[in-house]
C-alpha cells in the first residue's frame, strides 16, 4: 500500500489509494481508524506475511449466465435477522471456507469510515491491494479472491462500528471475498416518475448480472479447491448509502444463487424495512424462472406494493 502513495492508478477518481485515506476526510470516524491502525499494527508486530504466503485476485464476468426466464432450479438462500452487523461470521466447516459479499464501490479501497467494504478491507489488510490491482471494477463482472486470512472481528456499521478482537496468527479464520459493486441509486436522478429507483429498465437485469458474476466464480474457485459446497455469506448488499430496496436486491441476489448453483446466507437486521415481504417472498419456495418473471412484474408495475408484496408470481 505504500506503492499506492506514488500516483492514483488509471480510472480512480477518488484519491491516491494508501492507508493516509484514514485521515484524508472530515467525515473520517475515530473508532473506526483506530481499529484500522491497531489491526494493521498488530500485523507487523507479528511478523507480517511469510515469503510464502500469496494471495489472488481474479476477474469473473456472466458471459456464461443463462437467461433467468429458462432455469427452474430452487434457489438455496437462507435469510438470517441479526440484533446487529458483525464480521466474520462464526463459521465452521473442516472443508470448506466460505465467501463473503462486499458491497463495494466500482472503485474499492481503503477508506475513513466503518462501512462494511472498509471494515472488510481492514480486517484482511492484503485486501486493500485491490485498489491498486483492481483500481475500477468492469461492469459485467466482480472480483474474486483467493482464502485470505481474517485478522480482526467488527460489531457494528459506520459510527457505531468498533473492533471487537484481534486474532492471534494461528487462530485467524479465512474468508474468500467477492467485490462487487451496486448501482449507486443514490447518484442516480429520480426523473420524476414513480416507483422504486431499483426498478428502472435494465437496472434488474444488471444487478442479477453483476451478482451471476460473482456467484459463478465463487463456484468455480470452490469446485477448484475441493470444497464439500460453496457458501456465499451476504449482506443489505447496495442497500445502505447506495440507496437499493431490500426487497428487490434479495431477489435478485436468490435469482443469482440459482443461476450459478450456490448457497447464499443472507443476514439482515431485524426491524429493517421490507424484511417481512422479503421472507414472504422466499417462504414461497419459488424457482427462479418464477422470481424472475415476479421481477419484471414489479418493473412493469409504477406503484409497486412493496410491504404487500403484491405482483408476486403465482405460477
Amino acid at each position: 500500500m505504500f506503492l499506492g502513495t506514488l500516483s492514483q492508478p488509471a480510472g480512480n477518481d477518488w484519491g491516491v489509494p494508501s492507508f493516509a485515506t484514514w485521515y484524508a476526510a472530515e467525515t473520517a470516524h475515530p473508532r473506526a481508524v483506530d481499529g484500522y491502525l491497531n489491526t494493521i499494527l498488530h500485523h507487523f508486530a507479528q511478523g507480517g506475511y511469510s515469503e510464502s504466503t500469496t494471495f489472488s485476485f481474479n476477474l469473473h464476468n456472466a458471459d456464461t449466465m443463462p437467461h433467468p426466464s429458462t432455469c427452474t432450479a430452487h434457489p438455496t438462500l437462507t435469510l438470517r435477522i441479526a440484533a446487529f452487523e458483525s464480521e466474520p461470521s462464526d463459521f465452521s466447516s473442516s472443508d470448506t471456507i466460505p465467501f463473503v459479499l462486499v458491497a463495494a464501490h466500482a472503485q474499492p479501497g481503503p477508506g475513513p469510515t466503518g462501512t462494511q467494504e472498509e471494515r472488510l478491507q481492514s480486517a484482511s489488510p492484503a485486501l486493500s491491494l485491490s485498489a491498486l490491482l483492481t483500481p475500477v471494477i468492469p461492469d459485467d463482472a466482480a472480483v474474486v479472491t483467493s482464502a485470505f486470512p481474517v485478522h480482526a472481528a467488527w460489531t457494528g456499521h459506520n459510527r457505531t462500528a468498533v473492533l471487537r478482537q484481534l486474532y492471534l496468527v494461528s487462530e485467524r479464520p479465512r474468508r474468500h471475498y467477492l467485490l462487487a459493486d451496486a448501482l449507486p441509486l443514490d447518484q442516480l436522478t429520480a426523473d420524476g416518475n414513480v416507483g422504486l429507483l431499483d426498478l428502472r429498465p435494465g437496472r434488474v437485469e444488471r444487478e442479477v448480472r453483476k451478482l451471476f458474476a460473482a456467484f459463478s466464480g465463487a463456484a468455480s474457485v470452490a469446485k477448484r479447491e475441493g470444497y464439500g459446497e460453496c457458501v456465499v455469506e451476504a449482506g443489505a448488499w447496495g442497500c445502505g448509502a447506495f440507496g437499493g430496496n431490500v426487497l428487490v436486491k434479495g431477489v435478485c441476489m436468490a435469482v443469482a444463487a440459482g443461476l450459478a448453483g450456490v448457497e447464499v446466507v443472507l443476514t439482515l437486521l431485524e426491524g429493517r424495512e421490507e424484511v417481512s415481504a422479503l421472507q414472504m417472498v422466499l417462504g414461497r419456495g419459488l424457482r427462479v424462472a418464477e422470481l424472475w418473471s415476479s421481477l419484471r412484474q414489479w418493473e412493469a408495475n409504477p406503484e409497486f406494493g412493496l410491504l404487500h408484496g403484491r405482483g408476486l408470481s403465482s405460477d
